[in-house]
């Protein structure tokens, strides 16, 4: 479970993929469209990665 600042209204959002395409601290989002995703761009964001378990958010830091 992750949020993303400007992404999604800020809700967290489940993980769907894990893909082994994705190296190190990357990650792709998901829109309805590609013109969204195009709007979106490449960005360098803070954040949040929730536990599932307890819904706290983890005190993992990543820049990407």
């Amino acid at each position: 479970m992750l949020s993303i600042p400007g992404y999604d209204d800020g809700y967290i959002v489940p993980v769907l993929d894990r893909g082994g395409a994705i190296k190190g601290d990357h990650l792709d989002v998901l829109f309805p469209t590609h013109e969204e995703a195009l709007q979106w761009g490449v960005q360098y964001l803070d954040v949040t990665i929730w536990e599932y378990a307890d819904g706290k958010p983890n005190d993992f830091k990543s820049i990407y």
